[in-house]
């Protein structure tokens, strides 16, 4: 029977058996198997191919399907359809309603690889991609549905052995925590669970793999206690969720304190940042608390003349009738440009209430805007003046406010950098949306917002577009609005480098000139070198600096290790994306077969993974033999099916000073961005999905100590290692090191014995897990050491350094220091039950 696999990586299966097939023959069989749907192979072609040769590429891939051994498919029909084919969500969905045991329910759970569709996120057009994402939103709300159901009946019949399994699996893959989810409606009848059928219920195997470490199934209850009543769903409450309201109390403060100085002389303020980080919103919003002050908007002309009328359109609203007519001219009667510069200058002079004029888009506008700003700021004027730039760049980076900058004394300019938004700024939005929700749920939720969205504003009220749930929250694909926004900024670039970013961004994680090399292997290295250059200077890529690290608390970059050669990457995780997906799925092969002979012998795990997407099965299969045997059969990566156990949560609650504010933006370093958030040492990866990156902070330690107790309290609220890219160094959340110590403690929930790798011993820390404070104990040898080195390595993470004192001195920085309840740890227990 064909089974097509859609938890985790799609792939087809025959009898058992997998099917060697391409990505797109994977996405038709799964479009066809979901849809449940003749389909014209028309639509079909379009759907995955963006070229003019789409029905061509749809029968070559027809007939390798045909030449794979699966006759589904007849030549001569138009629609095109499935019978006689099953799908494992739906065979998995059929089994949680049977009787598992700790066997049954591993085997089961181990069916979750991953988040459903992995794998055909960037094939075919737009519209198939907008397909993947509501079905993968769809299969996670009945994946989660499931594993509530199962959970929820095991917790009636006092089964605690099998919640933490569901939790830990549901956790680790990706999934919302059933514990965290309301027991679905179920009959009166599977409630009544008599103590006889709890009794009967089936304790772990004996033959269970010895890896696997649980505690040992609970008593059941006595027929004289009553079991639990199960939890029953609130009725969501009625109307339209409550806008969404991200606070930026220090920027807003920047921007009041920018108008109050503007009523004594002009101000010009730059407000930069990336795209969709609210530059306008805040700006609106900072406008309607000064009322006093009238809102001129001019939108990004590309030409002089538009600029101009654009301005005199605005300007007629607030003229007094002298001024309007001057105005009418410029736009009915226009002369030169100087000339009717200089008009519109004077009638914005003669306003007398004052006027803050807002220049959107400004790296696309005209270099005569300059000349025209520095006139009107200038000119004497009858009422106060502030002049608000909106910009993707730093102002050094624009020849046209390069300019100003060098013309106007300091006290007349200032620049405003939007960062990404923090964790408390999202979970106090949370608060205001979701009221009713635990504060720990909603502290879980902005971190993996955080995470998920990198603090993008725009990329977050999609996510969070029309959800009444918390738990309905998420989504790891982007959203389609953000991909607007990073294709349109593709548009403005030339076409060659628009050709060039295309093939590059089929690059996963980092890369240096000798890949970019490779991957651009039309152009000489003298015109790959000037791309490069041309790309770090547009800001589209950003240098990784190997060998680096990030010194606490000032967070500044230090040399840690010896210089290796510059290493590239996309500035941000979407942009790469959205780029991925305009290239056609042919370029794409290409760029990834060239990729596979250039990690072959360097990263045979990586080249695998570059085969696999490519469609050579067979190579990657030997390329991963290589990578594996490289590594060692005792390797933590090698070694199969390692099961977390359940994490021992800190039991008083850490909530941070309402008063802590953020004092810098975030430090973006090696794809991650690491902040004071709130009075915690938060480090947030920017998603990037390839071999995980390794950071390393560096706290200076106490002299005169010897070996020494340490207290960590920590939490992780998100976390992906990246072994889907097979990289050849162990992933972890949290690893802690004294330097030059061959020692290091490592915590992970996948990790749980102790093992050697990178010339290290590595001491493994058990019971670590998601979305709960954590508090460990232990001891170093700190004698002569003057540093202790933190690092994480993960694709995705979001964890929060609460505490950490070594020899009983606090390492976090002074100024942000953590509310903790240590006094009344019971009290804190009891509140978390």
């Amino acid at each position: 029977m064909l089974t097509v696999h859609l938890l985790g990586h799609a792939h087809v299966t025959q009898n058992g058996q997998p099917v060697p097939l391409s990505a797109k023959a994977v996405a038709l069989i799964a479009y066809l198997a979901t849809e449940k749907l003749p389909q014209h192979r028309e639509r079909l072609a379009d759907l995955l191919w963006n070229t003019s040769e789409a029905r061509t590429n749809l029968r070559v891939e027809l007939a390798r399907i045909r030449s794979a051994g699966l006759n589904v498919f007849p030549s001569s029909r138009q629609l095109l359809y499935l019978e006689s084919v099953g799908t494992d969500i739906d065979h998995w969905r059929a089994q949680a309603d049977t009787e598992m045991n700790q066997t049954q329910l591993s085997s089961w759970l181990a069916t979750l690889r991953g988040l459903p569709l992995c794998g055909l996120e960037d094939l075919g057009s737009t519209a198939f991609q907008v397909w993947v994402e509501q079905q993968r939103w769809m299969l996670c709300e009945q994946v989660e549905q499931s594993l509530a159901r199962v959970y929820w009946r095991y917790a009636q019949a006092g089964q605690d052995w099998a919640t933490r399994l569901i939790s830990a699996r549901a956790e680790a893959v990706g999934f919302a925590d059933p514990a965290e989810l309301d027991a679905p409606e179920v009959e009166a009848s599977e409630l009544a669970v008599s103590a006889a059928s709890a009794e009967q219920r089936a304790a772990p195997a004996p033959s269970a793999p010895a890896r696997i470490s649980l505690p040992e199934p609970a008593p059941a209850p006595r027929a004289a206690e009553a079991l639990p009543a199960a939890r029953v769903r609130q009725p969501e409450p009625s109307g339209a969720p409550r806008p969404v309201v991200f606070e930026r109390p220090h920027e807003e403060a920047l921007l009041t304190s920018m108008l109050e100085r503007a009523q004594k002389q002009p101000q010009l303020v730059l407000l930069h940042g990336p795209p969709g980080m609210g530059k306008s919103h805040l700006v609106r919003r900072v406008a309607a608390q000064h009322p006093q002050w009238q809102e001129l908007r001019l939108g990004g002309g590309k030409s002089g003349r538009l600029v101009l009328a654009a301005l005199a359109q605005a300007l007629i609203r607030c003229s007094d009738a002298e001024g309007a007519e001057i105005l009418q001219r410029v736009l009915l009667s226009p002369g030169t440009l100087e000339e009717d510069a200089v008009k519109l200058a004077v009638a914005y002079a003669r306003c007398a209430q004052p006027l803050l004029l807002v220049c959107e888009e400004v790296q696309n506008a005209p270099q005569e805007l300059a000349d025209l700003l520095l006139f009107m700021i200038q000119m004497p004027s009858e009422g106060p003046r502030a002049f608000l730039l909106l910009c993707r760049e730093q102002p050094d980076r624009l020849p046209l406010t390069r300019g100003l900058w060098q013309r106007l004394p300091a006290e007349q300019r200032s620049v405003i950098e939007l960062p990404m938004l923090t964790r408390a700024s999202i979970q106090r939005a949370l608060e205001q949306r979701f009221p009713q929700e635990p504060a720990r749920r909603l502290q879980a939720s902005a971190s993996r917002l955080l995470q998920r969205s990198g603090g993008n504003p725009l990329h977050l009220v999609t996510l969070l577009d029309g959800v009444t749930e918390l738990e309905r929250i998420g989504g790891t694909t982007l959203p389609q609005a953000v991909r607007e926004s990073y294709g349109s900024e593709a548009d403005s670039w030339r076409a060659g480098l628009q050709g060039a970013m295309g093939r590059l961004s089929v690059i996963n994680g980092s890369f240096d000139r000798v890949v970019a090399q490779r991957v651009l292997n039309e152009l000489t290295p003298a015109q790959v070198d000037a791309l490069l250059c041309e790309a770090l200077d547009r800001q589209l890529l950003c240098e990784v600096e190997p060998g680096t690290a990030l010194r606490v608390p000032d967070l500044t970059v230090q040399r840690a290790g010896a210089e290796g050669e510059p290493q590239y990457m996309f500035r941000n995780e979407g942009l790469r994306i959205t780029l991925a997906g305009q290239l056609p799925q042919l370029i794409r092969q290409d760029v990834r077969r060239q990729l596979m002979d250039t990690f072959a012998e360097s990263a045979p795990g990586l080249a695998s993974y570059y085969a696999e997407r490519a469609g050579l099965t067979e190579r990657a299969r030997e390329l991963l033999q290589v990578h594996q045997s490289a590594l060692g059969a005792a390797h933590p990566l090698v070694q199969p099916g390692r099961t977390p156990v359940a994490p021992v949560a800190y039991a008083a609650p850490i909530e941070p000073p309402r008063n802590v504010q953020q004092v810098r933006p975030p430090v973006s370093h090696l794809g991650y961005s690491v902040l004071m958030d709130g009075g915690w040492l938060t480090v947030v990866s920017d998603g990037r999905f390839g071999p995980p990156q390794t950071l390393d902070l560096l706290f200076e330690l106490p002299e005169g100590l010897g070996t020494t107790d340490v207290s960590l309290v920590w939490r992780m609220d998100t976390y992906g290692s990246g072994e889907e890219v097979r990289p050849s160094l162990v992933p972890f959340p949290l690893r802690l090191q004294v330097a030059g110590s061959r020692t290091a403690h490592v915590f992970s929930p996948q990790l749980q014995t102790g093992f050697e790798a990178e010339g290290l011993s590595h001491v493994a820390h058990p019971r670590v897990g998601v979305a709960s404070w954590m508090e460990h104990h232990f001891q170093l040898d700190v004698a002569g050491a003057r540093q202790l080195i933190c690092s994480v390595r993960a694709i995705d993470l979001s964890m929060s350094l609460g505490r950490l004192v070594v020899g009983g001195r606090e390492l976090l920085p002074v100024g942000t220091a953590v509310h903790h309840p240590a006094e009344g740890y019971a009290a804190g227990a009891a509140a978390l039950l």
